[in-house]
């Protein structure tokens, strides 16, 4: 299917099409049914253990009920991928985002649940990569989780929220789905545009399909906790009304948050290392510090950092930790080991531009108006994840 384009006196150039749709079925189905492949053999089979992507996230102390009726998709959904056009540092940037409808129900007035996904490496893995020609998109054989859904944590909120009368929109973000930048992460500016103008633009195609929003929610999960506050700040001060919103495992505070991955991270989850790279590459990029990457990172491990940030990686093919006491690439479990003494001690003691950066974005400067939630994760490093 070819892009439909409307050039909005407001939103810009917006272009939209169709990219598959679930009925209620398909959208439940694809949360309980038993899909992804884990290194687990069943020692009376002796197979490989599937489990659903709803058995995912149900582990450990943090346990959940058994998907209840109520929870399930009542209706089924269409969903169009959407190219919008942001200014990054004075240049245009053509972003992606992915634009749920609920379909079969009455209603022309819908609440608009505003989606903002958590870190994720490969472009193919934000929310407009859930589906392509109309089939559900899964890591291949190979990967860690053989089967899983992509921008899985997208699936869920399409299941509860536009399976349940919600229009959700959901960003890529800078440097994921179709943007040419790298990524900015845990930027205030260049992420809010991205988030805010997928809210823009899906109001216009809504529009252009007889639909209109009433009440606006915003969602987000760890770093897409973080854009949700950096997004709701910005909506607040332009007089935008905002429902209700709701943050999990969120790094609220960047300036805490990146004093604990550089100096107190204990190793645990053994991912973390990884999203180091992201930040001091998304800043020396964005901000341009120039060498910030080689003033922090070891040497031993820079070139691995970089192409981290480079998106050199192919993720589908990263094993998990062949001996305890180990991170993912051969980085080391924590940042202790990671980064260089002299960057830690800037990092302690608030010192340098990175960190005066870091200080400028942090998105806890405001009293919200509206009811927001925080959620925590089970567990002494839950706020991480």
């Amino acid at each position: 299917m070819t892009y439909t384009t409307i050039e909005d006196p407001i939103a810009g150039s917006i272009k939209y099409k169709k990219i598959g749709d679930l009925t209620a079925d398909e959208l439940t189905g694809a949360v309980v049914e038993d899909r992804i492949v884990t290194n687990q053999v069943d020692p009376t089979t002796n197979e490989l253990i599937k489990i659903s992507h709803y058995d995912l996230f149900d582990e450990g102390t943090n346990t959940a009920a058994p998907l209840s009726e109520s929870k399930r998709a009542a209706n089924g959904i269409d969903l169009y991928k959407v190219k919008y056009v942001i200014k990054n540092k004075g240049e245009a940037d053509v972003v992606t985002g992915l634009l749920a409808v609920p379909v079969g129900i009455d209603a022309k007035n819908l609440p608009m649940l505003s989606w903002q996904h958590g870190t994720t490496f490969p472009a193919n893995e934000s929310p407009t990569g859930i589906m392509k020609n109309d089939q559900l998109q899964v890591r291949p054989p190979g990967s860690v989780l053989e089967g899983q859904i992509r921008s899985a944590e997208t699936l869920f909120n399409l299941a509860r929220f536009a399976g349940n009368g919600y229009a959700v929109a959901a960003a890529d973000y800078n440097g994921l789905g179709d943007s040419k930048t790298l990524q900015y992460y845990a930027i205030d500016k260049p992420t809010t545009k991205a988030t805010a103008g997928m809210i823009a633009a899906s109001n216009v195609i809504l529009g252009k399909l007889g639909l209109e929003t009433t009440e606006l929610f915003l969602n987000g999960w760890s770093q897409g906790a973080v854009n949700t506050l950096f997004l709701e700040r910005s909506l607040q001060n332009e007089g935008i009304s905002i429902a209700k919103t709701a943050h999990a495992s969120t790094f609220s505070s960047l300036v805490a948050s990146v004093q604990y991955w550089v100096n107190d991270f204990e190793g645990q989850p053994y991912w973390l290392t990884t999203c180091i790279p992201m930040v001091l590459g998304s800043y020396q990029e964005y901000y341009n510090i120039e060498g910030l990457m080689a003033s922090a990172v070891k040497q031993k491990y820079l070139r691995t950092a970089e192409r981290i940030y480079e998106e050199k990686v192919d993720w589908d093919q990263v094993p998990g930790p062949e001996h305890a006491g180990q991170g993912l690439l051969g980085l080391p479990l924590t940042g202790k080991k990671m980064l260089k003494k002299e960057f830690r001690n800037d990092i302690r003691e608030g010192r340098g531009e990175f960190f005066r950066r870091v200080v400028q974005n942090d998105p806890l400067t405001e009293v919200f108006t509206h009811p927001s939630r925080f959620f925590g994760g089970g567990t002494r490093y839950g706020h991480t994840s």
